[in-house]
């Protein structure tokens, strides 16, 4: 009989520390499906940017005669060439010929060149010309992407302008995107900012989302808009189907041509965006609620006496008890960044952190139950008469944590007190059967 016992007890052990992981899963998906309600169904994810292998060059005062050697070996072996100390500074003008890809960073950043690789760039004002046989990556205050690209372009910034012959998509993001005249894309553009304007050709669809959106030039695919304030010029030629997002009326002016459909739906903006928010959050909030009922209740399966060992541990050495989980609470954090920033420790930080989300959890289970057996006892139920007492008591002090935690600054400090009492009991318990073995 023991053995089975002993059986029974690591499956539930086993089922307790999978409810947890399924938990912090659930709570973390609903978390991302709340900002995605929140955006909108107009967010529609774009194209990743693949730039390969990256090499940062070092200082010319950090180098000596063989890092330089070992440098041209490997430029001959792999054919990047990132080139010399003028990618990096405060002035940055590449010209020329690159045989690899070129990552350059400075105040202001030019490159008019022929790129047989990736382009990345960054700086306050960055401006890429030339012929870029691959990918373009930029982020700046102000970014411009002129000549030829074969390749992607993603840009973000206050100003931007991809005014470039564009053989694959466009992905731009700033207070103004502009795709001016000169500008050609010969796949998919996705534009989000304050103010957009297309004027250049599009190839593919166009999916833009804005406060303000002016279509001028042609689109060879389907319009996909979401805005305060959308407009079609007389020059736009749109050769798909028009769908637009708004709580206003579209002005299409006379002459602009529409070969598709044109489907109009009614957006509430700021309202469906704080009603967004709101449905994630509760959808967050019903999937913790749940969790931490299912994982309270495997617990008390597994360990019937923990609340009675949380609340014996506080009532016997209160400060020991509240001290050391407090100091579990808040030196673990601490630890785990020490330890990434030794690069060596990483793998460690991250076993760490997963064992710091298990024992906050479980110590605020052992704090919850002890609180309700407290407020059994109060009105003088005996909690521990069967699973279903015990259960009953634990989500009864689940719920008067979980509103005490809505509490401004208040909440804060109780759900920081719980976790220290659980986790310092937890250890203290842990402690003690260990010298007893």
């Amino acid at each position: 009989m023991g053995v089975e016992i002993m059986i029974e007890r690591r499956w539930c052990v086993l089922a307790f520390l999978a409810g947890a992981f399924v938990l912090l899963t659930a709570a973390a998906a609903s978390a991302q499906n709340g900002a995605r309600v929140a955006a909108g169904p107009g967010m529609l994810p774009g194209p990743v940017f693949d730039g390969g292998p990256t090499r940062v060059q070092a200082r010319d005062d950090d180098r000596d005669e063989d890092d330089e050697e070992d440098d041209r070996d490997e430029d001959d072996e792999d054919g990047d060439d990132w080139g010399d100390g003028r990618n990096f500074g405060e002035t940055v003008d590449r010209r020329g010929t690159v045989d690899g890809n070129l990552f350059v960073a400075g105040e202001r950043v030019t490159v008019d060149a022929t790129v047989e690789g990736d382009v990345l760039a960054f700086g306050q004002t960055v401006s890429v010309g030339g012929r870029i046989a691959d990918d373009v990556l930029a982020a700046g205050e102000r970014v411009t992407v002129r000549g030829t690209v074969l390749g992607d372009v993603r840009i973000a910034g206050e100003r931007v302008t991809p005014a470039a012959e564009i053989s694959g998509d466009v992905m731009a993001a700033g207070q103004r995107v502009t795709l001016p005249a000169e500008a050609s894309v010969g796949g998919d553009a996705w534009l989000a900012g304050e103010r957009v304007t297309v004027i250049g050709a599009v190839a593919g669809n166009v999916f833009a989302g804005a406060r303000t959106i002016r279509i001028e030039g042609p689109v060879a695919g389907d319009l996909d808009l979401r805005a305060e304030r959308i407009t079609i010029a007389a020059t736009a030629r749109i050769a798909g189907d028009l769908t637009y997002r708004s709580h206003r009326d579209i002005v299409i002016e006379p002459g602009a041509e529409i070969a598709g459909d044109t489907i109009f739906v009614r957006s509430r903006g700021p309202q469906d965006f704080i009603g967004g928010v709101l449905a994630g959050l509760a959808a967050l909030a019903v999937t913790f609620w749940a969790g931490i009922l299912v994982l309270g209740a495997l617990q008390i399966l597994v360990f019937p006496g923990v609340a009675a060992t949380t609340a014996g541990w506080l009532a016997r050495r209160p400060g020991a008890t509240l001290g050391l989980g407090a100091a579990v609470v808040l030196a673990t954090p601490v630890a785990t960044v020490l330890l990434v920033t030794t690069v060596v420790g990483i793998p460690i930080a991250v076993l760490l952190v997963a064992a710091y989300l298990l024992a906050l959890t479980a110590g605020f289970l052992a704090a919850a139950g002890a609180l309700g057996r407290r407020g059994a006892r109060l009105v003088r139920w005996d909690a521990d008469v069967s699973f279903l007492t015990r259960f009953g008591a634990f989500a009864a002090g689940f719920v008067v944590l979980s509103v005490l935690g809505l509490v401004p600054v208040l909440g804060a400090v109780v759900v920081f007190v719980a976790l220290a009492v659980g986790i310092g009991a937890l250890v203290l318990e842990v402690r003690e059967v260990w010298r007893g073995a």
